[in-house]
C-alpha cells in the first residue's frame, strides 16, 4: 500500500516507515 505522510512529505516518509508500505516505494 502506497501511503503518503501528512502533507505528502517524502522526508517524513523516509524517517517514518508505514506498515504495509512497499520498500520499492521508498
Amino acid at each position: 500500500g502506497h501511503r503518503m505522510s501528512e502533507g505528502g512529505r517524502p522526508e517524513a516518509k523516509k524517517s517514518k516507515i508505514v506498515p504495509g508500505d512497499s520498500p520499492a516505494a521508498l
